[in-house]
This record gives C-alpha cells, structure tokens and sequence, in this order.
C-alpha cells in the first residue's frame, strides 16, 4: 500500500475499527454498514471479511473486515504515525506482541505461562481494557 492508503486506513482504524487483545494474539477489526469498506481492507491487506445480520429488521447489516497476529502488528507498525484515537492502542499492541514473542514460543501444551508473562500480559490487557472503554476520553486513558 502506498503512503496514502496507509493514511486512509489509520483513519478509518481510528474512526470505525477496533484494536484488540484475544487470548494471546492482537486483532485488528473494522465495521461498516456498507460491504465496501471491510472489502477494501481485505483486498489490499489480508484478513477475511464477514457480515453478521441481525435480528431486528429495521437494523442493518453488519460488515467486518478482521486481522490478527503478525499481519495485525506488521498493520499497526506502518499506520501508527497516522493514528489519532487509537495510537496509544497500536503501541499497546506493538509492545506485547514483541515482548512476548519471546517468552511465547515456550508456551502451550506442557508449558505452563511463567508468572512473569502472566503479570506483562494481565497488566497490558488492563491498559486495552481502559483504553477501549466506551465513552472513554483521551485525558483518562
């Protein structure tokens, strides 16, 4: 993507998208009303979309456009500058992802998490969790 683009998807992010911490990887989500958008993001870079439709009739359909893992990172590593709302988010993010690469690889069946990652990871989850509430200002996070 060229240097607009990239530009362009910073503001949607920060506009109609969603950074997260799942379990152990960061996802990346935008949502729209129209199909267009999460459309563009998956042609230009990966993921997969899907709409969910809902219940009520007089609602509209939902679109989602979804990244995680590496491709979140390598996403928000190159947006970062361009980000307003969301660049404390993205740092977030880039932080755990890096600082627990590491300590990570080590992990899973038979590999307990040591209380060091458990305490990195419960306390960078708790700044996302402040940072992604609702109605919460820039001066509180």
């Amino acid at each position: 993507m060229n240097r607009e683009e990239l530009a362009y998807a910073a503001g949607v992010i920060d506009s109609d998208g969603c950074i997260s911490m799942e379990r152990s990887t960061i996802r990346v989500t935008v949502t729209n009303t129209k199909e267009e958008l999460p459309q563009w993001f998956e042609q230009r870079l990966g993921g997969y979309t899907y709409k969910q439709t809902p219940k009520n009739l007089r609602w509209r359909t939902t679109h989602y456009w979804v990244i995680q893992g590496e491709q979140a990172i390598q996403l928000l590593t190159q947006i970062r500058q361009w980000l307003v709302i969301k660049r404390e988010q993205a740092n977030v993010a880039i932080q755990y992802w890096t600082e627990t690469q590491a300590l990570r690889q080590y992990v899973g069946r038979g590999h307990p998490r040591s209380a060091e990652l458990r305490s990195f990871d419960e306390g960078l989850r708790a700044r996302m969790r402040v940072l992604n509430r609702r109605g919460a200002t820039m001066k509180e996070a």
